[in-house]
C-alpha cells in the first residue's frame, strides 16, 4: 500500500498541476499550447512535480502542528485531508481539462492519428538503475548517520504522540526548548505519519524506501531536463545516462550529490539535489509555478538564509542572465527555429 500511495498521489497530484498551469497558460494566450514535452517526459514532470507538491503539504501540516500545538495524531488526518482534497481538484481540474480538449478537437474535426512515438528507453533504464539501487541498499545496509538524528526523532513522534516534546536521544523533555526554526523542518513530520499510517519500521522507511522515491524523483528531473534542452532521443538518452551515472557511481566523498543519494537519501541535503533540478527545469519550461513551488518548500526541507535559498539563487540569477541582449538574442532565434 505504502509504495502504491507514493506512486499514484504524486502523479495524479503533479499531472493535474502541469495541467492547471498550461490552462492558466493558455487563458493569457490566444489559442491552444501545444505540448512541448514528450509524452514520457511529462510522466517525468509529473511524478516529480506531485512528489513535491506532496511535501508541501506535510509542510503546511507540520507548521499548523507546531503552531497549533497538535499532536501526531491530528497532524496525520490533517495531512491526509489536505492530500485528499489536493489530489480530487487535480484530478477534476485533468477531467476538465480532457472535456476541453475533447471538444476542441470535435469542434475543429481534427484526428489524433499521426506516427506513432518509438519506445522510450526511460523506463528500462530507470529500472535498471532502480532495480542496481535497492539491491546496493539491502546488500551494503550502511546509512551514513553521522551528524543526524532523524531516526530517533521519528521515533520519538510515533513514541510519545507528540512533536518535539522529549529529546530523541535522552527520552527526556526539553529543558530550554527546541528551536522553532528546526521545528519547521517537515520531513521528520512526513516520516512519522508514514509510519504511523502504514505501520512501518522507522528504520526501514529511511534506509530502504525513502532514497528509492528521491532517487526516482532525480532521475524523473534529468530524463526531463534531456528532453527540455536536447531534440533527438540519442542525446536525451545520453545525457540522462551520463547524469545518472555520475552521479551513483561517483560518491567520491561524504557530502557529495553521490554519497548523500546511496548512503542518506532521507536527508534535507539529498531532497535538496531534486528540489533543486527540478527548479531547473521549471525555469527551461518558464512554468513560474512549478519555480514558486521550490522556493516555498526549500526553507521546509534544508537550512535557508532567512528563507532564501539554493532555488531563489537560482531564479533570480537565470532571470538576470535572461534579459541580457546577447542570451535573449539566443532564447528568440531558438523559439524562431522550434516555430519553424
Amino acid at each position: 500500500m505504502l509504495i502504491l500511495f507514493l506512486m499514484l498521489c504524486p502523479l495524479i497530484s503533479g499531472y493535474g498541476f502541469e495541467t492547471l498551469l498550461n490552462l492558466i497558460r493558455s487563458a493569457f494566450k490566444k489559442g491552444n499550447i501545444p505540448a512541448k514535452n514528450g509524452r514520457f517526459a511529462t510522466v517525468c514532470v509529473s511524478y516529480a512535480a506531485g512528489f513535491l507538491i506532496m511535501l508541501l503539504i506535510s509542510g503546511i501540516a507540520n507548521l499548523l502542528c507546531v503552531f497549533l500545538n497538535l499532536g501526531l495524531a491530528a497532524g496525520s488526518k490533517l495531512f491526509a485531508g489536505m492530500l485528499i482534497g489536493v489530489v480530487t481538484i487535480f484530478y477534476f481540474v485533468i477531467i476538465i481539462s480532457r472535456l476541453y480538449e475533447a471538444l476542441n478537437r470535435l469542434n475543429k474535426k481534427t484526428s489524433l492519428g499521426g506516427v506513432r512515438e518509438m519506445p522510450n528507453p526511460f523506463f528500462p533504464v530507470t529500472a535498471i538503475f532502480l532495480s542496481g539501487l535497492s539491491l546496493f541498499l539491502s546488500a551494503t545496509g550502511f546509512t551514513y548517520l553521522v551528524g543526524d538524528q532523524t531516526i530517533e526523532t521519528v521515533n520519538s513522534f510515533i513514541s510519545t504522540g507528540e512533536l518535539y516534546s522529549v529529546n530523541p536521544l535522552t527520552g527526556l523533555p526539553y529543558t530550554g526548548g527546541f528551536p522553532t526554526r528546526l521545528k519547521l523542518m517537515c520531513l521528520p513530520f512526513f516520516y512519522s505519519v508514514l509510519c504511523r499510517t502504514f505501520d512501518i519500521d522507522p528504520k526501514f522507511l529511511l534506509d530502504h524506501i525513502v532514497p528509492v522515491f528521491v532517487s526516482l524523483g532525480v532521475m524523473s528531473c534529468f530524463y526531463a531536463l534531456g528532453d527540455a534542452l536536447f531534440k533527438p532521443s540519442e542525446r536525451k538518452l545520453l545525457f540522462y545516462c551520463v547524469c545518472m551515472l555520475l552521479l551513483l557511481c561517483t560518491p567520491a566523498s561524504i557530502g557529495s550529490p553521490g554519497f548523500d543519494l546511496l548512503h542518506a537519501g532521507y536527508r534535507g541535503s539529498t531532497m535538496l539535489l531534486f528540489i533543486v533540478s527540478f527548479c531547473l527545469l521549471s525555469l527551461l519550461r518558464k512554468k513560474w509555478g512549478g519555480v514558486l513551488l521550490t522556493i516555498i518548500l526549500e526553507p521546509l526541507i534544508a537550512s535557508t538564509a532567512f528563507g532564501i535559498g539554493a532555488c531563489f539563487a537560482l531564479s533570480a540569477g537565470v532571470t538576470v542572465i535572461s534579459v541580457l541582449p546577447p542570451v535573449k538574442r539566443i532564447l528568440n532565434q531558438n523559439k524562431n527555429d522550434g516555430e519553424a
